[in-house]
């Protein structure tokens, strides 16, 4: 919200902004007179040793090699990680990383991903997973997910187990396989801007919001996690027992974004909504649900999320 007040020859202008916007904290950090017109930097710099220790922690963990995968618990212990999914338990378990959902950056200041390639000199190949928000509106958030997997998921052949998967995108058009549509909801891509109460949600065919998040929880989640991020990519062998990952030393570092990129993003459809949800059947007759609403991008496409978004091989710079 922009307004002005003109009172004789003098013009004041006011601006109200969100407190963890790169505005607000230029402002709460500047230390001049503010009884004169001044000119207070707004991009956020970072302190130089945080970027250099991550790039030499993530040149040790390239020069390592492979590696088992495993994970860090509170505990502080290394334990093995099971599944497909550990390439960035592994690589946040040598950053000295314990595991957390929080909705914080992992190293410092930055967020660490890692995103799996079949060459390292093809970085660009893939999607990535941005985050994974839990929904704050509709059935879902009131319900919870298993209602919401077996209501709207697929029963598995054998009959002991729903999924909710598939990539939705905003595209004015429901979902073939889950008859769900993805819209964004108080966001205009002409005008670029965006409504305080507005959301990205799920609705079926009566126009029925049956899970959503709103903008100020997407926003807390953005900002907090994306502001500096790093992106690794790595490759694994799937047949070892335990499965091997390994980490290149050309990452990506993306610097200063905005939640509006985000949404410009997500009107275009090139982040889409890639969940993985489901419920399994337990011995004792019970439904055990798991959660995953995530976020993806093609990896090609990251670059339009950041203001400074370079490569940069760690091993030299």
């Amino acid at each position: 919200m922009i307004f002005g007040v003109n009172s004789n020859e003098e013009t004041i202008f006011g601006m109200v902004v969100s407190g963890s916007s790169q505005a607000a904290q230029a402002f709460s950090r500047f230390k001049g007179d503010l009884g004169q017109v001044v000119t207070i930097p707004v991009r956020e710099e970072i302190p130089t040793n945080s970027r250099m220790n991550l790039i030499h922690e993530l040149a040790r963990i390239h020069s390592m090699g492979w590696l088992e995968a495993c994970e860090l618990p509170a505990s502080g212990i290394l334990r093995p990680c099971r599944g497909p999914r550990c390439g960035g338990h592994t690589l946040e378990a040598h950053l000295g990383i314990p595991l957390n959902g929080a909705a914080a950056p992992d190293f410092g200041e930055w967020e660490v991903k890692q995103h799996a390639v079949t060459s390292f000199d093809r970085p660009n190949v893939g999607n990535i997973t941005l985050f994974t928000p839990e929904p704050d509106l509709g059935g879902y958030a009131s319900k919870g997910v298993d209602w919401f997997v077996r209501t709207h998921g697929v029963m598995g052949k054998t009959q002991v187990r729903y999924d909710f998967t598939g990539r939705h995108m905003v595209s004015g058009a429901p979902h073939p396989k889950t008859g769900l549509e993805l819209i964004l909801n108080g966001y205009s891509p002409r005008y670029k801007a965006m409504t305080a109460d507005g959301y990205v949600g799920l609705v079926d065919g009566r126009g029925n919001l049956v899970s959503g998040w709103s903008f100020a929880k997407l926003l807390q989640h953005w900002q907090g996690k994306h502001a500096f991020a790093a992106y690794v990519p790595s490759q694994s062998v799937s047949d070892a027992i335990p499965r091997l990952y390994r980490y290149s030393n050309r990452v990506f570092l993306a610097e200063g974004t905005r939640f509006g990129l985000f949404l410009e993003a997500l009107s275009r459809g090139s982040i889409v909504y890639d969940p993985g949800i489901k419920s399994e059947l337990q011995g004792n007759g019970r439904w055990t649900p798991k959660a995953r609403s995530q976020f993806r991008i093609a990896t090609r496409l990251l670059s339009s999320l950041y203001n400074d978004f370079n490569e940069i091989d760690v091993l030299i710079s």
